[in-house]
Order: structure tokens, then C-alpha cells, then sequence
């Protein structure tokens, strides 16, 4: 059974679906002073004195997840902040209408998640599911919410990560109502290009993500019929090249030009 099966199931006394519940994480035991040197690092704690960072480092705690564990899930409880350490993890959120899951965007080291529930009380708002094996450093809503308290620069870096998070989903019903699906779709790959681009000879540049046809109907907000033919007639254009799962541009004034 794949990651996207299992993703949810049927509860037979509702008939309705039901997210399964969060994978256990390995958790890891660092020295607390080892583990402030590695959070001074991350550019979500770079505001932070050692001495604040070792505090931290006291009541917060390192996990690791597998490629395709749920970490956290959409609609439940919690009010644990996450801040990614290494690997990457997506986005999802499941859509009752269209009965369709999208992925809203993927996280790379130094982002973190689950500020909402952890400022507010408010149940998770999406489901993030990692993309590779990750390493997330985690701490409870109370002890997050005193160091804010504490650390007023800390607000600040919420407030922009929340803004931008806005902004970003802004951009995408944009793209979602007035962008054809080839459009919405070379946007997307352009965006995945200049995330996680890595430059090639010849002027072309690779995603560095592993991404099926799946992920990308998620990602684009389209169904994998639909994107299997948007891809083909991308490659068939000259703009790109899909192979094992990887996307490799080509021409990238070629494939700006769907957009427009």
C-alpha cells in the first residue's frame, strides 16, 4: 500500500473519512548544549542568545521521521510547534468538495509549522507528511508561547512566517481561478525550480525532489490524467524532460511562455 492509500480511511459506524493518527517519531537525546549549537543554526532561532537557545534546548526535543510519515494531521488537536532541521515535508490539505488532496507547499530546513495551533488552541489546519526522512526540532505550545512572551524579536519572526504562508495561499487561488491548468502548472514547476533547483550544463536546470505525477497533479490542484498530458506536451514543446521522477528544464523561456 502506498503513502497516498493509506493517506485516510473510512470509519464504518460514520461512512466518513478519518486521517490515521500521527506516526511515533524515533526521538533523539542530544546534550543540551550540543543541541543549542545545532539550533543556533537554524535561521528560525538566529535571533536568539545561547543562553536563551541552551533554555530552549532544555524543554524542546529532536525527532526523526521516515519518508512518508504523517507527522501532523489536518482537523486534530495539538498545539506542538515544529521547526525542520533537515529533509523536506509537504503540505496537504484535503478539499470534502472535490474530494481531492492538495499539496499547498513543501517545507525545506529552517521553516517551521504548526505556529497556528500553537499560538491560538485552534485544531491543525493541514496535514504534513514528510517528503524525505526529516529531523524536526519540536516543543510544546506552552513553553513556545512563554518564550515568546520573552523573546518579542520571536513574534516578529511568527509574524513573517505567517504572512508569508498568507501571501503564498493568496497566490495560489489566484492561480486556481483565473490560470489554465497548463499555466498553473509551468507556474508550479518554475516556483519547485527556483526552491530546489540545481543547475546542469547546457543551461538546464533539475529539481532536486523525487515528484510523481501524483504529486504534481497534488501540487497543481489537477487530476494525474490531466497531468500526464500538460507534461507531455511540455516535453513534446521542448520545455522539459520527466524521467524517474525527476524534472529536468530545459528551456525555461519556453516553458515561462505557457504561463502567459
Amino acid at each position: 500500500m502506498t503513502w497516498r492509500e493509506s493517506a485516510s480511511f473510512k470509519d464504518k459506524s460514520t461512512g466518513r473519512r478519518r486521517m490515521p493518527k500521527r506516526k511515533a517519531s524515533k526521538s533523539t537525546t542530544i546534550p543540551e548544549k550540543d543541541l543549542a549549537r545545532v539550533l543556533r543554526r537554524i535561521p528560525f532561532f538566529e535571533d536568539l542568545s545561547f543562553s536563551r537557545l541552551r533554555r530552549l534546548a532544555k524543554v524542546g526535543r529532536t525527532e526523526r521521521f521516515s519518508r512518508g510519515d504523517t507527522i501532523i494531521s489536518e482537523g486534530e488537536a495539538g498545539d506542538t510547534l515544529f521547526v525542520l532541521q533537515s529533509g523536506y515535508v509537504k503540505v496537504e490539505h484535503y478539499d470534502s468538495v472535490s474530494r481531492r488532496r492538495n499539496i499547498l507547499a513543501i517545507l525545506e530546513p529552517g521553516d517551521c509549522f504548526g505556529e497556528i495551533a500553537a499560538t491560538t488552541k485552534l485544531k491543525r489546519t493541514a496535514t504534513i507528511r514528510a517528503l524525505t526522512d526529516v529531523v524536526v526540532f519540536s516543543i510544546d505550545g506552552t513553553s513556545f508561547n512563554v518564550m515568546l512572551r520573552d523573546n518579542p524579536q520571536m513574534t516578529l519572526t511568527i509574524m513573517r512566517s505567517l504572512a508569508r504562508k498568507l501571501y503564498e495561499a493568496d497566490r495560489m487561488i489566484e492561480t486556481l481561478v483565473f490560470r489554465t491548468v497548463h499555466a498553473r502548472t509551468a507556474r508550479k514547476i518554475l516556483e519547485l525550480a527556483k526552491q530546489f533547483g540545481v543547475k546542469e550544463s547546457g543551461g538546464k536546470t533539475r529539481i532536486a525532489l523525487t515528484l510523481t505525477h501524483y504529486d504534481l497533479a497534488e501540487i497543481v490542484g489537477a487530476n494525474r490524467e490531466t497531468i500526464s498530458r500538460v507534461i507531455k506536451d511540455f516535453r513534446a514543446d521542448g520545455c522539459l524532460e520527466y524521467a524517474k521522477k525527476t524534472i529536468l528544464i530545459t528551456d525555461m523561456n519556453r516553458l515561462l511562455a505557457w504561463i502567459h
